[in-house]
């Protein structure tokens, strides 16, 4: 079973014998981010200057917010479909940096601060939790 939010879950679910093991899965860090934009970006119109390197280190966490693996997939989406519109207006280019630092702009991290603190609480009330 998986969940964003394992307070909301009845105890009765969450007690030995059914659940064995509680695993935290925390925000991916850099080498993460960076494989995971690799892995969404990845298409016939990938340009050879996109810089994943740099594009994980700009989604990494700010002011405590954090980008959640669905997040960049969403970037990479983004930045496809901004491609696909100079495309279609006759301005055909490969997906390079430029267009994921625009759809940067346009999508926000996910992952508040108050979150990860919730995650942290929630964790050391459940012996299993694995970081």
């Amino acid at each position: 079973m998986a969940t964003n939010e394992p307070w909301n879950l009845k105890p009765a679910l969450i007690r030995s014998g059914k659940v064995d093991r509680i695993i935290y899965v925390p925000p991916p860090d850099r080498e993460a981010r960076a494989q995971i934009f690799h892995i969404h970006a990845s298409c016939e119109m990938l340009g050879e200057d996109a810089d994943f390197e740099k594009l994980a280190e700009l989604t990494g966490p700010k002011e405590g917010w954090h980008y959640s693996g669905s997040d960049i997939a969403n970037i990479c989406n983004t930045a496809k479909a901004m491609a696909v519109r100079e495309a279609v207006k006759g301005k055909r280019r490969k997906l390079d940096t430029s267009f994921f630092l625009a759809a940067l702009k346009v999508v926000p991290p996910s992952i508040p601060p108050t979150m990860l603190k919730r995650y942290a609480e929630w964790g050391k009330a459940h012996a299993s939790l694995i970081e």
